[in-house]
Parts: C-alpha cells; structure tokens; sequence
C-alpha cells in the first residue's frame, strides 16, 4: 500500500507563505530591473536631457497622433509615442509603462537636418535645440503631416 503524506495545517500555511515570498520578491526584481532599464533608456536616447531643457507644462487637450514611432538619439521609441501641435510647439509623451517626462518642444528649437532612413523607410532627421541636445527622426509621413497641420493652423512652417 503506498503511503501519502499528510499535509498538516502548520506545513499548508508554510507552502502557501513560501508562495506568497517567492511572488513579492519576483514582483521587486521585476520593478527595479524595469526602473534600471528605463533610465538607462533615458540616457542614451537623450530623452533625459530633452526632458531638462523642455519640459512640458501642462498636457494637451487631444493628441494629434497616437502610437508613433521615433527615434530620440540612438533609442527607438516603437508605436509608444504620443504627438500633439499646439501654438507653443510640438508635445511628445511616452505612453507606456515607462515615467518619461512629457516633452513640449518650441517650433523654434526644431531644425530640419535632412533625410535619413527610420527602419528601412525615408525618414525626417531634425536637431533639437541649440545647440542640439538630441537628434530626432520621424517617418517622412509623419514629419509631412506635422508640417502641414502646422501650416494649416497657424500659417507657419517649420525650419
């Protein structure tokens, strides 16, 4: 006859307070190395120092584009980035997980560098700042589109 253990009440609480640890600390391992990678991130896209330099003040109403891909440095942001025109200039903002500072950069700021290619397809390189403290690419679509919504609304152009 086989024998089957016997679980007890002191040796049930014990697994499940075992469980219970194992999940807390998976959970902390999960938010610092997610925290790391963020800052890290941050830093060699140039994100950080956008984020000093233009930080935005308040949030827009609506966003003009959703879901938009950008590289910031040497970092590409994929379908996370958020776009807004407003009379101020240009509001970028993260839309993941991650805390990246909202950014609201001046029309001013923007200067138009030239062509580059953004994951294989024709893209828009602009410096930001000046002097530059980052260089952005947009989808040529994208930088087309935020040039004529700027047009349309406001009768300017970007440089």
């Amino acid at each position: 006859m086989a024998f089957a253990p016997v679980l007890t009440y002191n040796r049930c609480v014990f697994v499940i307070f075992l469980i219970a640890e194992f999940f807390a600390a998976t959970m902390m391992a999960g938010l610092l190395i997610g925290r790391f990678v963020e800052t890290t991130l941050g830093y060699l896209s140039g994100w950080t120092v956008l984020g000093r330099r233009f930080k935005a003040a308040r949030t827009p109403a609506r966003w003009d584009w959703l879901g938009q891909t950008i590289k910031v440095g040497t970092v590409r942001y994929r379908r996370c980035l958020r776009l807004s025109a407003e009379p101020e200039g240009l509001y970028i903002c993260e839309a993941s997980l991650m805390r990246a500072v909202p950014l609201c950069i001046p029309w001013g700021e923007i200067h138009h560098v030239g062509p580059v290619l953004l994951d294989g397809k024709n893209a828009a390189a602009v410096a930001v700042g000046t002097p530059p403290a980052a260089v952005l690419e947009f989808p040529a679509a994208l930088y087309r589109s935020i040039q004529a919504t700027v047009h349309e609304r406001w009768g300017g152009t970007l440089s």
